[in-house]
């Protein structure tokens, strides 16, 4: 009779870190999952600040004048946009974006000379002091030739708008 209890106790320490080993590695999986959760949650909030930044850009093309080519030295100039917030009330997550403006030349064709801009808008997201998440979306607009010392550029048609893939 105590050879069987010795085998049942033996058998239940088994049992028992059998048991142990596939909760301990249930947990480092939902550890896993949960960060990956995370992390593509980031990634949204990334990509919905930069969508949000060209929808900033678009609601105020036409009513006011953005593009300025006296301000545009070949590399493109900051555009003067919203700070990053609060992703969420009392939240220390910031999301936000920036735009920048480069010209990239005059489109050919047979209407009156237009230029080509490129806007592109860095959505960001996170915590401040750690990586932040980042996506880029731009976007291609024309507008009308002008001249030296002229008004700033209202663009006047919208020819692309895609998100640019991440760089390596």
């Amino acid at each position: 009779m105590s050879g069987r209890g010795g085998v049942a106790i033996l058998a239940a320490f088994l049992l028992l870190a059998v048991m142990a080993a596939v909760a301990f590695a249930t947990v480092r999986n939902l550890d896993r999952e949960l960060a990956m959760a995370g992390d593509a949650l980031q990634g949204a909030r990334a990509a919905a600040a930069a969508e949000a930044g060209l929808d900033w850009f678009l609601a105020r093309w036409r009513g006011e004048a953005l593009l300025d080519p006296a301000r545009d030295a070949g590399e493109g100039y900051r555009l003067d946009a919203p700070e990053a917030l609060p992703a969420e009330e009392g939240s220390a997550l910031r999301q936000g974006f920036r735009l920048r403006a480069r010209q990239l030349g005059v489109l050919p064709g047979p209407g009156p000379p237009e230029r080509l801009w490129q806007v592109t808008a860095t959505g960001r997201s996170g915590v401040p002091g750690q990586p932040a998440f980042i996506q880029v979306r731009e976007l291609l607009v024309a507008c009308p030739e002008s001249e030296p010392g002229e008004e700033p550029l209202r663009p006047q048609r919208i020819l692309a708008w895609r998100a640019v893939p991440p760089s390596p």
